[in-house]
């Protein structure tokens, strides 16, 4: 089990990396073109050229962790090699990333649109309708707050 915390970092190669590499080359690629230690307990992520593959490399204090990952359908968002500097990310970004999330976007994208709602006197209650259980109180509810002009006169 991989235990990253807020100290690890994630080094990305903005080079394409040949899926075909294993320890000994991922381990000269940080070395050479990334310039880091393999041994600092950072995970080090390579990606291939077409972007359907990734590799990361993690030295967890007893040795060298390999995780890979092919997508089945689509690609891994572009990591830009223009980029002047290191491209770190976070666990967060990288947990996107690892999931075919495209972190080019600046905005997470909104939620599908709520089609059925019902108004009573004090609250208005929208219920999803891509829940799919059809009883009412497994439907997911979304009570937003009164307004002024709904809220008694004090």
């Amino acid at each position: 089990m991989i235990a990253l915390n807020r100290r690890t970092k994630i080094f990305v190669c903005k080079e394409a990396t040949d899926m075909r590499a294993s320890y000994d080359s991922l381990y000269g690629r940080v070395k050479v073109i990334l310039q880091k230690d393999p041994f600092s307990g950072h995970l080090f992520l390579f990606v291939n050229s077409s972007r359907t593959s990734c590799k990361c490399l993690y030295y967890d204090g007893t040795g060298f962790v390999i995780i890979s990952k092919r997508m089945e359908r689509g690609v891994f968002s572009r990591i830009n090699p223009l980029f002047p500097g290191e491209v770190i990310l976070t666990e967060a970004e990288f947990g996107l990333f690892f999931e075919g999330s495209d972190l080019e976007k600046r905005f997470i994208e909104s939620p599908k649109e709520l089609k059925k709602y019902s108004k009573s006197s004090e609250n208005t209650c929208f219920i999803d309708q891509n829940t799919t259980n059809s009883k009412a109180s497994d439907a997911r509810m979304f009570i937003p707050t009164r307004t002024q002009s709904s809220a008694s006169p004090a």
